[in-house]
């Protein structure tokens, strides 16, 4: 029998926020709160934007990924994304996430695109056909029993611009989730000759 000696880690790549938007996105969800729904929030700290989820990844694998990563992020410049209102999925009848809406941009999609196909090429992390649909989770809908129509009362328009990518390991505890940064990635700035 052989073992697996590698050290296996939840990996994702996001798009991290600064500190004052996520505040801002906290004032949303607070909002939200107030209706009582049934739903696991997601905690201040995990608001960010995945651009692919890859599951367990090993730590060889983990070297190529940060290589392909910062090979993809190099040559994008930095870009603004939108945000506008809210996005529940699958639908209003049976929500299961309750997220901020990202509105679609040609760079934002192309870099999510790229990353998936790289990524996927060099079968690194688990396989996900599904298309990109950016947002920004605050919570996980437990019953999606309800008259779920007030979401569309609930108001949320801001920007931001991406500066840089970073790989992201999940690590599960009974309270939910930590997010750590295992790399970030600077997009490249064209104003900045050197």
């Amino acid at each position: 029998m052989r073992y697996n000696f590698y050290m296996n880690h939840r990996i994702f790549i996001a798009i991290n926020f600064p500190d004052d938007l996520k505040k801002r996105i906290l004032d949303v969800q607070n909002k939200l709160k107030k209706f009582d729904w049934p739903i696991r929030w997601v905690g201040e700290s995990n608001f960010e934007l995945c651009l692919k989820f890859l599951g367990r990844v090993e730590d060889k694998d983990l070297e190529r990924l940060k290589k392909i990563v910062g090979e993809i992020v190099s040559r994008c410049q930095p870009f603004t994304i939108e945000f506008n209102d809210l996005i529940v999925f699958p639908n209003l009848n049976r929500p299961r996430i309750i997220a901020v809406k990202v509105l679609d941009n040609n760079q934002l999609l192309g870099l999510a695109s790229e990353l998936s196909s790289r990524i996927g090429q060099e079968n690194i992390g688990q396989r996900d056909d599904k298309p990109f649909r950016g947002h920004i989770t605050l919570g996980r809908v437990k019953n999606p029993a309800g008259h779920w129509q007030a979401l569309s009362k609930i108001k949320f328009v801001d920007s931001f611009t991406v500066k840089s990518v970073e790989i992201m390991e999940s690590i599960l505890k009974p309270e939910g989730p930590v997010y750590k940064v295992v790399e970030t990635f600077q997009l490249r700035d064209m104003s900045d000759k050197n």
